[in-house]
Order: C-alpha cells, then structure tokens, then sequence
C-alpha cells in the first residue's frame, strides 16, 4: 500500500523526530531493548511488563507498523515511563 503526500510527510516527520532523540547522548540507554544479563538488571522483566525502546520505535516506523501518530507518541512515553518505573530518580537513566 501507497502511501499519501499527507501520510508520507507524517512519516518522515517522526521518523526525523526519533533521530533526533536517538541522537541525543543519553539516548544511549534507548537504543536497543533491555538486556537483564547484558545490562545487569535481572529483575527488568519482573517490573516491566510491556519493554520499549527507541530503536525499537525507529523499526517500526520504517516497517510501517504504526497507523498514526498517537502510537508512535504511545511508545516513546511507554520507553521514557519505563525508565522512569524500573530506575531510581538519582539513576542517569531515569
């Protein structure tokens, strides 16, 4: 499926917007999916029901996984509410 002028500017304008983000120095942290062996965080999956991440988020962009705008936004609050749930306010990821 096609899609529109309209549909098409949207698209670019988030995907611009989570570059953006991704390349910001503390969007280290929001990369990739967490890790609990790799990152040290065994007990991520026991607090963290529903994971994202940003790189997660650019994926579905560029699949088309997204039908609009709110859902994008709804997945990069879900990973920065994420960080803000496991992390302690003093943590560098929260």
């Amino acid at each position: 499926v096609e899609l529109g002028e309209e549909e098409s500017r949207v698209k670019s304008r988030m995907q611009s917007l989570i570059d953006t983000l991704l390349s910001m120095d503390r969007a280290r942290f929001f990369h990739q999916p967490v890790d609990p062996v790799r990152d040290g965080v065994p007990l991520y999956f026991d607090i963290i029901k529903e994971p994202m991440d940003l790189g997660t988020v650019k994926k579905k962009l560029q699949t088309g996984a997204y039908r609009s705008e709110e859902e994008v936004a709804a997945d990069v609050n879900l990973t920065f509410a994420n960080a803000m749930t496991f992390n302690p306010v003093e943590n560098i990821v929260y």
